[in-house]
């Protein structure tokens, strides 16, 4: 059950699995070409991104230290309230999967182009059939979510509620395509008045522009005239983290 973007009587697998998606998305090379990738198999989920980790395999699973390559992503999370650690190592992922009697996560990393993939597997046990049973009966929230993850990863209404708290949640669906909008290219505000759908410019800046912008979603692109008549607005780091895209 969720409340919010927390989820209530979580499992130390769904903590797990939780640290391994901000893992993910904190340790990815953006620099690199391809996409971070999510694949539900019926026995285990395999999460890949771009990029070799920084530090030696073995480090990875003693999860004694950990060098961040995108620590604004991972700052971000934080404020989300995912934890003083987030993405900070695979300690949490190998015991929540040691809690559960579940094979010890397996990380691998590729070059040309270089990738590192994190497999979690749980259709195997290493204390047994009956406890395998008894595990995956615990994980039950994950194993008949996990297909779409849809009930686990919040709606971009509820991270606006979190990174946006002045944006009413009236405004959250006109946030939300304003944010896309300019998810590839630099947009005017007569643009993302349009694709808001609001006629009065003051309203719109008061009601949402500004409010995405004090909240670091959106940046003008002439940031010391922020009156010129050439102005156009982008999608920050953040912004892009917000909706989900590579940077």
């Amino acid at each position: 059950m969720l409340n919010g973007i927390s989820r209530n009587e979580e499992t130390t697998a769904h903590i797990a699995l939780r640290e391994a998606l901000v893992n993910m998305a904190v340790h990815c090379n953006y620099g690199e070409q391809g996409n971070m990738v999510v694949v539900r198999e019926p026995h285990r989920i395999i999460m890949r991104n771009p990029g070799r980790m920084m530090i030696s395999i073995e480090d990875f699973y003693a999860g004694s230290y950990s060098r961040c390559r995108n620590p604004l992503i991972q700052s971000m999370f934080m404020q989300l309230g995912y934890g003083e650690r987030a993405g900070s190592g695979a300690d949490v992922i190998v015991k929540g999967w040691a809690d559960n009697g579940w094979e010890k996560p397996i990380v691998e990393e590729r070059v040309q182009p270089d990738e590192t993939s994190l497999t979690l597997v749980f259709g195997t046990s290493v204390r047994g059939n009956q406890n395998m049973q008894d595990s995956t009966a615990n994980m039950s929230g994950i194993t008949q979510t996990a297909p779409s993850l849809s009930q686990d990863v919040p709606s971009l209404s509820q991270v606006l509620s979190q990174v946006c708290p002045e944006l009413s949640s009236n405004h959250h669906e006109q946030a939300g395509k304003l944010l896309k909008s300019i998810a590839g290219n630099a947009c005017s505000i007569l643009d993302l008045m349009e694709v808001a759908g609001e006629k009065n410019r003051t309203r719109f800046r008061n009601n949402i522009l500004n409010l995405l912008m004090e909240s670091g979603l959106v940046s003008p692109t002439i940031i010391d005239k922020p009156n010129s008549p050439k102005q156009k607005y982008i999608l920050t780091e953040k912004g892009k983290v917000v909706l989900g895209i590579n940077v």
